[in-house]
């Protein structure tokens, strides 16, 4: 006994210690998570929850979820690096490498396809609008609805009409994601040159209506405008009107817009 004792200690092994039916070995070299790939991991998850959400309004939402992304990516990095220094005390590659290809993932594609989605969304429904707004003014002795009731005229006047038809994609608790040009309200729809803003993409309370100072107060780059002739356009501030692909001269022009007759 004695011998088989001092044997065990000589060779330096630890003998497995036996504790009813089961037998527990010491544990040696635990390697911890990194907390810079959980961390990366977090990012792109929060990121994910909060894109869709709809008390946020999309401009923090989107600029917020990019950011989540963008530091995912950069953590996730930054976490391979570290445990590939660190093999022996460091574990997490899984949580770093899915906070990368995820990041990746939603910036290139998803929220690229959501800004398409949602302006879409809005062209369409500008359109709805307009289309509406043009029949109550010819089933009205061609005059225009009043400013300050527009939102509730149209809904009146067009029963498949309903309040998510002014509002933005996600965002189902907002006021009005349209304005109304208040200097055509009341007046007959043949008496506004085609030029002139009906409608315009700005973010305010039900029934909005104004000029172009709400512009600024959107939360788009470069909002949409429904003019009296029906088209829609997008509307640059820098360039001071719309801008329209002239074919002879195969460049672009810049179109002023009116917002008064």
């Amino acid at each position: 006994m004695n011998n088989s004792h001092a044997e065990s200690k000589s060779s330096g092994r630890s003998r497995p210690v036996s504790n009813g039916y089961k037998t527990f070995f010491p544990r040696q070299g635990v390697k911890k998570t990194s907390r810079v790939a959980i961390t990366a991991f977090s990012s792109v998850v929060v990121a994910t929850v909060c894109l869709p959400l709809p008390v946020l309004s999309y401009t923090f939402r989107f600029r917020a979820s990019f950011c989540l992304y963008s530091g995912g990516v950069v953590l996730g990095i930054a976490a391979l690096v570290l445990i590939g220094l660190n093999r022996d005390k460091l574990k997490g590659r899984g949580y770093a490498i899915i906070a990368i290809m995820g990041g990746l993932f939603f910036i290139s594609v998803g929220m690229g396809s959501l800004a398409r989605f949602t302006n879409s969304s809005a062209k369409h429904k500008l359109w709805r609008l307009g289309k509406t707004i043009i029949r109550y003014a010819e089933d009205n002795e061609g005059v225009l609805p009043v400013a300050d009731q527009w939102c509730d005229i149209l809904m009146q006047y067009d029963k498949n009409l309903s309040k998510n038809d002014f509002r933005r994609p996600f965002l189902v608790n907002s006021g009005c994601a349209f304005a109304f040009n208040s200097n055509v309200q009341g007046l007959k729809l043949t008496d506004v040159p085609d030029t002139v803003v009906l409608v315009f993409e700005a973010q305010g309370d039900w029934n909005l209506s104004g000029g172009a100072e709400l512009l600024k107060k959107g939360d788009e780059l470069y909002p949409y405008l429904l003019l009296a002739s029906g088209d829609i356009h997008e509307y640059y501030d820098a360039r001071g009107g719309i801008v329209r692909w002239d074919a002879d001269k195969k460049k672009d022009i810049v179109e002023s817009v009116r917002w008064k007759p």
